[in-house]
């Protein structure tokens, strides 16, 4: 694919961008100076995250709202294009719980993380297409996960949620023009919060805890700026022929490319996530 002058001033929109791997892609971009919308629900969190990137020089932009609140969200993208045109929509921000086997979940638990982890998704997509330029190819990119395709005990919201992020990335894909490409990915396992608080979870309400207690003492954990670069590629320049798959980051050839950067930027990005993690 050709270079496009007009990607290295493109807007990437993060959401779920104060934390885990929402803020190693932010890491990622922002050493590159790549412009960057930041959204997150804990106002304080994505500020200090947004102020601290600055510092260092990268071109940010930050509002706090609720995935699921769409005139929220239109905020947040109207905001975006002022920066410049929207070239990537990273729809991330995603919950774990409720956690625990079907005949104990809480229906009102359940029906609140389909808001953030499926609506949130759907108003992502909306926004994004509605606010992009036409002439300007848009990557729209859907973190989902490998529980998104297997059954694990005490996952179903979770499980199901990222299943219905899966079909719903390919409905989009169809949907979409020549321009927009839509995919979701599953980014690995990460060293994120997220995996600490499974790590921590008894058994009676998660029977597989132990398979991610070994994945952490076999050092098989991913930094989440290596998860980054990847969906970073994702982001801004990979072939828009990919629309409507749902790829490993693993397992694809995805985790590959690093931007041109070198070691150095990867470092560099490790070693703004570590400072602003151990700030949180």
């Amino acid at each position: 694919m050709s270079h496009d002058p007009m990607q290295d001033r493109a807007v990437v929109v993060i959401t779920g961008a104060s934390r885990g791997i929402g803020l190693g892609v932010a890491c990622w971009l922002a050493v590159s100076r790549c412009p960057l919308m930041l959204t997150a629900r804990d106002a304080t969190e994505l500020e200090r995250v947004a102020t601290w990137l600055r510092s260092q020089g990268a071109v940010v932009e930050h509002v706090a709202c609720d995935v699921a609140d769409e005139p929220a969200m239109a905020r947040a993208l109207g905001a975006a294009t002022a920066m410049g045109p929207i070239g990537g929509m990273l729809n991330n921000a995603g919950v774990l719980e409720p956690v625990g086997p079907i005949q104990s979940l809480d229906v009102s638990a359940f029906e609140s993380h389909m808001r953030t982890n499926v609506t949130g998704v759907l108003v992502g997509m909306r926004q994004a297409l509605a606010h992009r330029k036409p002439e300007h190819p848009l990557r729209i990119v859907n973190v989902s996960s490998g529980a998104a395709t297997r059954g694990y005990r005490g996952w179903a919201a979770y499980c199901a949620s990222k299943a219905a992020v899966n079909i719903m990335t390919q409905v989009a894909s169809l949907e979409a023009d020549s321009m927009t490409s839509i995919v979701a990915v599953a980014p690995g396992i990460i060293e994120t919060r997220m995996q600490r608080i499974i790590r921590e979870m008894p058994e009676d309400r998660f029977p597989d805890v132990d398979d991610f207690r070994k994945l952490k003492q076999q050092g098989e954990l991913l930094h989440p700026v290596d998860a980054a670069i990847a969906l970073a590629w994702l982001l801004r320049t990979a072939p828009l022929s990919l629309s409507g798959r749902f790829l490993d980051a693993r397992g694809d050839g995805v985790l590959r490319d690093r931007n041109g950067e070198g070691e150095s930027a990867v470092l560099r990005a490790k070693q703004w996530f570590d400072v602003l993690e151990a700030e949180a």
